[in-house]
């Protein structure tokens, strides 16, 4: 899922929803910034990792899209 998906659900969805606690919520992110294209990493608290591939983003708009998913079930519905 490109990251401007991914801050765009973020904006949207309920704030409610992120209280979400336990193993399956997302603990941190990092970006990884190449000419062309990102790559981002998300962990979750019980350490199971995923990757994602999009469009070339700077680290501020990365850190506010982290922010705002950051404690989410990383299942959860956007």
């Amino acid at each position: 899922m490109p990251i401007a998906s991914l801050a765009r659900r973020a904006r949207l969805a309920p704030q409610a929803a992120a209280a979400a606690s336990g193993p399956s919520s997302i603990a941190s992110g990092k970006l990884f910034a190449r000419n062309g294209y990102s790559i981002v990493k998300l962990e979750t608290r019980g350490g199971v990792a995923g990757y994602g591939e999009g469009a070339p983003i700077q680290q501020s708009d990365f850190e506010a899209a982290l922010a705002r998913v950051k404690g989410r079930k990383a299942s959860a519905p956007g």
